[in-house]
């Protein structure tokens, strides 16, 4: 398990990123992927779009895209939404190089297009950087 002062630091990063966004949600999986490098997302969706913040937080409690896919196909084709669409994938902020590299890889299964840059970009405005360190 990851030592309180990472944690600590890990907190304070998605903590100062859901108050930049006003995206308060939960954090503890987020933050304990990002540490222990796993992948680790936030959203830029409002706090009032419910199925993109429970996209991210299944995001994050599995610790993959396409695992939180397989699992919320069924939840979401009862809500008449496609848990396949690249629209949910753009609301995800990736945290850390496991993140982009998930995120890119959804990208690429949903049949949509980015680059590193654009997403590690998106990362940037949400918090306000010119540049992101993309945590090891």
């Amino acid at each position: 398990m990851a030592n309180d002062d990472a944690l600590w630091r890990a907190r304070s990063r998605i903590f100062a990123l859901a108050d930049r966004t006003n995206t308060l949600s939960d954090l503890e999986d987020a933050a304990t992927n990002l540490i222990e490098g796993r992948p680790a997302f936030w959203t830029n969706a409002q706090f009032g779009n419910q199925p993109a913040t429970l996209f991210k937080a299944t995001v994050n409690r599995l610790a993959s895209i396409k695992a939180a896919q397989a699992e919320l196909s069924a939840h979401f084709t009862r809500n008449r939404r496609n848990v396949l669409s690249p629209d949910w994938l753009d609301t995800l902020l990736p945290l850390n190089p496991a993140a982009l590299a998930d995120l890119l890889s959804a990208y690429r299964r949903a049949g949509s297009f980015r680059t590193a840059e654009e997403l590690l970009r998106r990362t940037e405005r949400a918090e306000g950087l010119d540049t992101v360190e993309v945590a090891a």
